[in-house]
Parts: structure tokens; sequence; C-alpha cells
């Protein structure tokens, strides 16, 4: 509603209506901006290219598609950095990463494969950082497309992968299996038992497919009224740690019980316009957050209109829970609504759930005071023996 600047350093915010999740909103490390407002009327269009703040390091140098630079902040409120800048270069190819973190290129990389992984974590001249993360890996099921709109089927397709045995093959070390879209790390994920889960079990998918009239066909693939059971799943490629394997793994899965589950990888940006616009029939997703705090995952993914909800998925009844969780104040009040909430959203199978990705990176052992949680990768304190 509004907000009141009492001293130099404290401000003070008066919402419209209560919502216990404020703090984490505002402290998240991707949105906990307060911009400068001459900034802002200063620059115009060009303020996104000219960050300003208050933090350890300002803003030195952007050359597009080669580096940022940044440098120290001579006027920073806390205990001055030691580094006098940071350059941070994209290599989006994680082999190309490995090979600059071992020639001495970079001191510090956020990406490697399982193999390259393991080695270096046995190597003395390198450091493996891993933190359990707020990041959640999903399959997006659309119930308003085929063969989906049938919860038997979407219930079938979830029982037809072994989400263990697929995340501990292609990215041990890197994620770990889930089993709702609520990251484990949570203070809120729901109680065991509270929720329904779909163990692996082809015997049950195919039973369900059957009851959704689905019958044999050619090629092992199912058919009803002459139609296939097939689909399309969207897949970025590298924007999470092995997405595409992941999704290829997921319908070579399906194949056997019946689907026929064709990949479709896209750019980061096409794939984008086209799940965001809801013309998938099934998309592996992520969401990430700084924080723990459920409604950052629930109010967007499964509430009605929720900012990443892209199949309109709707339910009164989750919709309540997730509404009166903004406001209970008792955070054993707040379980429940959560715990409901998500065994609501497990029912309906509007997302099968795959991995929670850790946040890891590898440096070389000269990194010293580098600070490294799931919600913070701080330089602040870092310094290079």
């Amino acid at each position: 509603q509004k907000i009141a600047v009492l001293d130099k350093s404290t401000i003070a915010f008066t919402l419209k209506d209560p919502n216990v999740a404020f703090l984490d909103y505002v402290m998240l490390t991707n949105g906990a901006f307060i911009p400068s407002k001459r900034a802002f009327e200063t620059l115009g269009k060009d303020f996104p290219f000219h960050p300003v703040g208050t933090g350890p390091y300002r803003w030195g140098q952007w050359v597009q598609g080669q580096r940022v630079v940044l440098e120290r902040n001579p006027t920073y409120w806390g205990p001055a950095p030691k580094l006098d800048r940071i350059i941070i270069r994209p290599i989006s190819d994680p082999n190309t990463g490995v090979i600059e973190l071992e020639t001495g290129g970079v001191h510090y990389i956020t990406r490697a494969n399982r193999d390259d992984m393991g080695r270096l974590a046995k190597d003395k001249r390198f450091v493996v950082y891993r933190a359990p993360s707020y990041r959640a890996r999903y399959i997006s099921l659309n119930d308003s497309h085929l063969p989906f709109d049938d919860s038997r089927v979407r219930q079938a397709a979830a029982y037809a992968l072994d989400v263990p045995q697929i995340v501990n093959t292609l990215a041990s070390g890197m994620a770990a299996p889930a089993d709702t879209i609520l990251p484990r790390e949570s203070p809120f994920h729901p109680s065991p038992g509270s929720y329904p889960v779909y163990a692996y079990n082809p015997a049950r998918a195919r039973e369900l497919l059957s009851q959704a009239g689905w019958m044999p066909g050619p090629a092992g693939v199912l058919q009803k009224a002459g139609q296939p059971l097939r689909f399309s799943l969207h897949s970025p490629n590298g924007r999470y740690f092995m997405d595409k394997e992941m999704s290829e793994a997921i319908c070579n899965r399906l194949h056997t019980v019946g689907f026929d589950c064709r990949v479709k990888v896209l750019e980061w940006a096409a794939y984008l316009s086209e799940v965001r616009a809801g013309k998938f029939d099934a998309a592996f997703g992520g969401w990430n957050q700084s924080s723990g705090e459920p409604s950052l995952f629930l109010d967007a993914l499964a509430e009605t209109g929720g900012r990443a909800n892209y199949a309109q998925h709707s339910d009164p009844a989750i919709d309540a829970a997730l509404r009166e969780g903004l406001i209970a104040f008792s955070e054993g009040r707040r379980k429940l609504l959560y715990e409901k909430a998500i065994a609501g959203i497990n029912q309906h199978v509007w997302y099968i759930p795959i991995a929670n990705e850790l946040k890891v990176a590898i440096a070389t052992a000269r990194l010293q005071g580098y600070v490294h949680t799931a919600a913070r990768s701080d330089f602040t304190a870092a310094w290079l023996k």
C-alpha cells in the first residue's frame, strides 16, 4: 500500500493484505532489487544496461556475448572485498568450461558432465562445491491437449517412469529424484504419506491405459478410434542439467507401455514462446528460487492464473489452500495447507516431478573465502591464494 522512509537505512512497507511470505520475496537474490529512482528517470530505456547498487562489487563493463566485469565498490557498506574485480564469461558448452578451468583460463565454473565432475573431485587442484537447492525439474502435462485430457493417461505416464533410475543414471551428483514440484529442501515439503506418489509400475500404467480405451496397435503403439497414443515432449537443450537426455530417456520409457513419444528439442527462446503460449502436449520444465518458501513454487505453477501455469490448470480447492497459505501466521497451519495443495496437484498429475537439481560449482583450490549456499554464490570475502 505504501513505503515509508524511516531513516537513512530503514524503510517500512505497509501491505494491502497480510502476506507471511513477504520477507522471503524481498530478500530473493533473483528479484530483491530496489532500483535507483534517479538512475531510472535519467537513463530511461538504457536503465537495464547501467545497473547501480550498494553491493560489494559495482558494474564495470559489459561486452555483449563475451564478458561482464564487476569492480570492487569503494563505498560498500560492509567489509571491503578482497578481489579487485570479477570477470564473468558466458561459456555455454560444459566441456569447454572444464577445459578452461583445467588450463587456467577461468577459476570457477558451474557446470560439468558427470564424468568430468567425478574426475575433478579427485584432483587436488580443484574443489567441487555442492549444495541442496531450490531447483525443481518436472514434466508439465497439458490436460487441455490429447492424450493428457484424460487423468488416467496422465497417471499411466507417471507410473511408466522409473524416475530414480533415470535421474541417478544421468545426473548422479548433480540432482536427486523428486516426488513433488516443491523441492525437498523446502521446510514445507509435505510429510510422507500425505500426498499421492506414482512409484514405477508399468503394469499399472498399461492397466490404466486399457481402462481409458487405448488398445494394442501397430509397432507397439496403443491406439483408440484409429488414432495412435502419440504426443510431443518439448525440451530445451542445456538450460537444465541433462534436460535433453532426460527427455529422451523419458520418451524411451513411455514407449515400453504403448506411448509414441517424440522429443521436440528447441532453442530456449523458441521453447519459451511455445510453452508460455500453451502450445505443447508435455514439456520438460524447471523452476528455480533462492528460497524454499512454498508459495514461490506452488502459486506460480499450480494456482489458477499462476505465472508459470502455462497449461492453465485450475482447481478451486487448491486455489483456496494456496490463498490461505499466504495469510496463515501459524507455521503448522501453513504446512497443512501446502500439504493439501500438493496432494491435489499430485492427484491431478498436472506435473510429473523428476528431480531437484543441486547447486554445483567447481573452482580452483586457490579460491579461498568463497561461500556456496542454496541461496547465494558469495564472493564478497573471496581471494586467490
